[in-house]
């Protein structure tokens, strides 16, 4: 069972597990039955996401690897176009332009590219996120609240800028080591970048070519494990098997637990979907479960006459109701014994 409850301000989960645990203990001692029950207190964030969390993280890493190259390659392309405007950056530093003055200008300039490459990232993220929000699974929680809204666009923002400082430095910190006479005397104007430039931009390739490597190699196997999971055998056939929901409501269709199983009303309406649908042309087999296969479903502890001393290493077993013809619905084959036909 799950149980919800908010901690008071100031109260910590260790002392609340502590004091629930107790409490299990003593009834524990008043009902023998729940020998080797407990509670476990954990954050409704960690029950709720847990799952999908190192999916998440996977994925973060894949964006991140994205990000490290992109910035490589501008900074290759920002290294470019310094040694490009070698001559007017000696010309600027021969007539006075100081170490600030060129700082800001390329400043100005990577910022100028960074907002820009950010809004068009943004406006391709709103494009493909309506894409993307059609693949997410059912059971992926709060997928609806999925979107792009203000804590997106400050984060988006500032990672650009701060990008885009960052590899303003580059090539700041290389046309600051250049030396003015040499680049105005060179033949042609055309600027020199010195050796240490050359094995900055070849480290720059490698490191690039390493990330594209890891993420190539990371989208492989991905895609393997994709694949393998894709054929797993289920253990029922799924294929050109449809599923549909629905839920009655309480006011026609009443639940009294005190006559529980008998619901009359409910039994009647199953009946006349179960007979309506199997009906229907092409339908092979209809059955109504209270879960689907993959449901994890209701669990209960069972015991083996004579053996009631084993209390405290009961089993769990899933229950999932169904109606008659639900193996043959979804194919499952009965190892052993005999299928259930009887209503």
């Amino acid at each position: 069972f799950l149980l919800l409850g908010r901690l008071a301000p100031g109260a910590r989960r260790a002392a609340a597990q502590a004091e629930l645990s107790a409490i299990a203990a003593e009834l524990e001692a008043t009902y023998p039955v729940n020998a080797a029950r407990g509670v476990n207190v954990e954050p409704l964030r960690a029950v709720v996401f847990d799952n999908v969390r190192p999916a998440l993280l996977v994925l973060g890493g894949a964006v991140a690897l994205v990000l490290l190259i992109a910035c490589t390659n501008v900074t290759s392309l920002l290294l470019a176009r310094s040694r490009a405007r070698a001559r007017e950056t000696a010309v600027r530093t021969a007539l006075g332009a100081g170490g600030g003055r060129l700082a800001r200008q390329f400043l100005a300039e990577n910022l100028l590219l960074a907002v820009l490459g950010s809004a068009a990232g943004l406006a391709l993220a709103q494009i493909m996120l309506r894409v993307l929000l059609r693949l997410v699974p059912a059971d992926v929680p709060r997928a609806a609240a999925i979107g792009i809204n203000g804590r997106v666009l400050l984060l988006s923002v500032g990672i650009a800028l701060a990008t885009g400082g960052l590899f303003a430095l580059v090539p700041l910190l290389h046309a600051r080591r250049m030396a003015p006479e040499r680049i105005l005397r060179a033949e042609g104007g055309r600027g020199h970048s010195g050796s240490g430039g050359a094995r900055f931009r070849s480290a720059l390739v490698v490191g690039e070519l390493a990330l594209s490597v890891v993420l190539a190699t990371s989208a492989v196997l991905l895609i393997r494990s994709f694949d393998q999971l894709s054929s797993v055998d289920p253990g029922f056939a799924a294929r050109g098997v449809l599923k549909a929901e629905y839920q009655l409501p309480e006011a026609r269709y009443p639940r009294d637990y005190a006559v529980w199983p008998r619901w009359v009303a409910i039994q009647s309406f199953n009946a006349r979907v179960l007979e309506r649908v199997s009906t229907l042309p092409g339908v092979e087999a209809a059955a109504i479960a209270e879960a689907h296969p993959l449901d994890p479903a209701f669990t209960n502890s069972f015991f083996v006459v004579g053996r009631e001393a084993e209390a405290a290493d009961w089993p769990e077993i899933r229950i999932r109701k169904v109606t008659p013809g639900y193996f043959d619905a979804v194919d499952v084959p009965v190892l052993r014994g005999a299928r259930h036909h009887g209503r």
